[in-house]
This record gives structure tokens, C-alpha cells and sequence, in this order.
């Protein structure tokens, strides 16, 4: 009857609530993806791709090499990919930075 209609929530957020929704959304928009946090004390290089662009604590890495807590892995133009040791796996993106 092309009437508009105003449809309400059952429940009204709280300002809690709200906030939380609206920073989640602004911080996945602005990062392009949501952080992952993850418990590991050691991550070891299953593959790297598209080079060999993947440094742990700024030294060339190579596969089945295993990065322990405090290093840092990074990538340049290259992708890779790490399993933790506490089972995860994960695909790192070019220009990465993954600190255990």
C-alpha cells in the first residue's frame, strides 16, 4: 500500500552494547580484517610463497624453520604459511608482522 513502517527492536542496546558494535565494525573497516589473537610460544614455517620474503627477527627464514617467544616473523612481498604450537594454523598476508 506503499505504506513505510517503523519496526522496533525487542530489546534496546544498552550504550555498552552499542559501543562495542560500533568500534568491532570500525576497527575490522579500518584494518581490513578482524585481529587474531593467539596463545603460542612457537610458530614453525610450513610453506612461503610468491618469493622468499619471510624473516624471522629480520634473518631469511626457510621452511620447517621454528621461530620461539619473543621473535618476530615478518614478510615482505611474499606469503606464507606457520602452524603454532598450540595446533593453529594460519596464512600470513604480504607486508605482515606476527610476534609470539
Amino acid at each position: 500500500s506503499g505504506r513505510i513502517q517503523e519496526f522496533r527492536s525487542i530489546e534496546r542496546m544498552t550504550w555498552f552494547n552499542r559501543a562495542i558494535s560500533v568500534s568491532s565494525c570500525l576497527a575490522a573497516l579500518l584494518t581490513g580484517a578482524t585481529p587474531v589473537l593467539a596463545n603460542a610460544q612457537q610458530a614453525t614455517i610450513q610453506e612461503i610463497l610468491d618469493g622468499d620474503q619471510l624473516y624471522i627477527d629480520a634473518q631469511k627464514a626457510q621452511v620447517k624453520e621454528t621461530a620461539h617467544a619473543p621473535q618476530v616473523i615478518t614478510i615482505g612481498r611474499s606469503r606464507g604459511q606457520i602452524s603454532f604450537s598450540g595446533g593453529a594454523v594460519g596464512r600470513i598476508n604480504r607486508q605482515s608482522l606476527v610476534k609470539l
